[in-house]
């Protein structure tokens, strides 16, 4: 494990535009994922075999359950690629990880800016269409820093997600092992904690013997 502060500057971003938001074609999947490990056959013999002793225990709750199919070719996958040059496909990605909020976004929620953004209503939308990142602009701008590839993208479900088709979102969401697997770096978001200036002070000289 390794720590650092690192000094953030302005200007912070609070939006990010449709023109940044990569759909990557399945080639380009498979070169991601070639080193991601699904789910076992074993594994997957034993849910259903569970899902099964459900049904006859409780049929009710079992309606709402089924075996998990992890297989990303089976979705579109996107990647936020703020400043990437898209001319040559992306080698790699980072993955946030983040607590949703209720409403983080002004005027319908992040998640029907995410779907206005991924689908815009015309082509003139296209690269207009803005959407919010899920953290405050300060670590949205410390976020798009993150990538240190000339051809790396960032996957926030929020935006890389439809969220308004229930088909795409549950598939997305079974393939999430493999999304984390397959990412160079996963980033925890803690957007809720600040400190002092005297705490900063104190970690910046406590870090470099820890």
């Amino acid at each position: 494990m390794s720590c650092e502060i690192i000094t953030v500057r302005p200007p912070y971003p609070t939006a990010i535009t449709r023109s940044y938001i990569d759909e990557l074609d399945d080639l380009v999947k498979r070169a991601l994922f070639q080193h991601a490990e699904p789910v076992s056959k074993q594994e997957s013999s034993r849910a259903t075999d569970i899902l099964a002793r459900l049904q006859v225990l409780s049929p009710s709750l079992a309606k709402d359950f089924k075996p998990r199919e992890d297989s990303t070719q089976k979705i579109p996958f996107r990647l936020l690629s703020h400043g990437v040059d898209l001319s040559t496909p992306e080698v790699s990605y980072v993955a946030l990880s983040y607590c949703w909020a209720e409403n983080n976004a002004v005027g319908g929620g992040a998640e029907s800016m995410a779907q206005q953004a991924i689908n815009p209503k015309d082509e003139s939308e296209r690269n207009s269409s803005e959407h919010p990142l899920p953290c405050s602009p300060l670590l949205s701008k410390a976020l798009l820093n993150e990538p240190n590839f000339p051809h790396e993208g960032m996957v926030v479900d929020v935006v890389c997600i439809n969220q308004q088709d229930a088909g795409e979102k549950y598939k997305a969401i079974n393939a999430m092992n493999i999304v984390y697997q397959s990412a160079r770096e996963i980033i925890v978001l803690l957007d809720d904690i600040e400190i002092t200036v005297s705490e900063h002070s104190f970690l910046k000289a406590y870090l470099p013997l820890f």
